[in-house]
């Protein structure tokens, strides 16, 4: 094949600059490939391009495109973004992002402007956006504003944005009106929003009022945002209560964030509690729900092998639920016992669906490889086999790379 010499005094072809010669085009997908290719650049044409042609655009998805490329000049047009904001024919979307691309910029004169779309905007989803974006800031002159929207705006949306921007502040103010809405709201959203708020400010005096909301039958959606404030305080004396509450959970998930919850608080204060993997064995083997059980198999992996292994093994004995089965083969994949093999190999042999024996397959494989333990080379065969017929497909808990690694292994195995 013949190869045409390139002349050094010819120019190279400059693709961003025929990219930037796109956004004058008519067609409006054109014009969107064109931002998506040029988001990846930092060349000052692209958003000195931007700033020029936004003004003159129409169509609402091409526009939010030219805001993203022209905040990287060095005078984006705040003045056209804020007009646009308070253009009640701008569609709601690009007026959000109007909102979020603000906090970019610094001035008392955008911090009043975001101010006056809180309390002004008359779309509400810009006020919501407008709280976030203040939340984010910390900004002291809207804490007042937030408290009595989380308190008293009419509209639940607003409150529930409120009760999380709240979350940003770490004073008593904040806190104090924070349980004050979970004692007292009736939206679900925003007492689990404002529950989450409390857990991220660490506010421990909001402990009690939490646990007395998750003892009361209250809405899944509640519980859970209740569970996941209660983790991030991280306190041993939280296990006892919550293990105590996992019986009383009724709603599915829930139940398996609450024992995500107490796993999480154990493995992170490296306490290894008894008590709370006594939990987990009874609730692998009680649990009228797959799911929870499947999320408990994923849970047994922080803990020590010597405890883990023996019950993982016996879910693959026991359980007859094919998808925590799998999950169970998925993680003794990464344990280092070479002891556990034969009995793999077992289980294996007696699996007959192709998901579970993949799993078990690259379990096999995977500690056989780690610990330099040498298979039979029929078996290294078969396995082989079963993982290169996988491999180019998802699998789901399998990562893919794993799976070429193992293939590539095996094939020397073999060869």
């Amino acid at each position: 094949m013949f190869f045409r010499k390139k002349n050094e005094e010819e120019e190279p072809l400059d693709l961003i600059g025929a990219a930037i010669d796109t956004l004058l085009e008519d067609k409006n997908h054109i014009k969107l490939i064109a931002m998506e290719y040029l988001k990846e650049f930092d060349d000052p044409r692209i958003a000195l391009a931007a700033v020029n042609r936004y003004p003159h655009e129409t169509d609402p998805k091409v526009k939010k495109g030219l805001l993203r490329l022209s905040l990287k000049a060095q005078d984006p047009p705040v003045d056209l973004i804020l007009k646009d904001l308070w253009d009640e024919k701008t569609e709601t979307s690009l007026k959000q992002l109007i909102v979020h691309s603000l906090l970019m910029f610094s001035g008392n004169d955008l911090e009043d402007e975001l101010l006056r779309a809180l309390v002004d905007h008359p779309d509400v989803e810009v006020q919501m956006n407008a709280c976030l974006v203040l939340g984010r800031m910390q900004s002291s002159k809207a804490q007042p504003i937030l408290i009595d929207f989380a308190l008293k705006s009419e509209d639940y949306d607003l409150r529930c944005s409120c009760a999380d921007a709240l979350g940003s502040y770490d004073n008593k103010n904040a806190i104090n009106t924070l349980i004050e809405v979970i004692s007292s709201d009736d939206d679900e959203w925003t007492i689990a929003n404002a529950a989450v708020s409390l857990g991220k400010m660490g506010a421990k005096e909001a402990i009690a009022p939490l646990f007395e909301l998750l003892k009361q039958e209250r809405s899944d959606i509640i519980h859970r945002g209740v569970i996941t404030a209660l983790k991030s305080f991280k306190d041993e004396k939280l296990l006892e209560p919550l293990i105590a509450r996992v019986e009383k959970e009724d709603d599915d998930q829930a139940r398996a964030e609450l024992i995500n919850a107490i796993v999480d608080i154990d493995y992170s204060l490296n306490i290894n509690s008894e008590e709370v993997l006594s939990l987990l064995k009874d609730k692998l083997f009680s649990d009228p729900s797959s799911w929870v059980r499947t999320n408990i198999v994923q849970q047994l992996q922080k803990y020590p092998e010597e405890k883990s292994i023996p019950v993982l093994l016996s879910v693959l004995e026991k359980d007859t639920d094919l998808e925590t089965v799998t999950a169970a083969a998925i993680a003794l994949a990464g344990v280092s016992s070479v002891e556990i093999i034969p009995k793999l190999l077992t289980f294996f042999r007696q699996a007959s669906d192709e998901e579970l024996r993949l799993a078990l397959a690259f379990a096999i494989a995977r500690i056989a490889r780690t610990n330099g333990y040498e298979l039979k080379h029929d078996v290294h065969k078969e396995i082989y086999q079963i993982i290169n017929k996988a491999e180019k497909e998802h699998v789901y808990g399998i990562d893919n790379d794993k799976l070429i690694s193992l293939r590539d292994y095996l094939i020397k195995k073999i060869h």
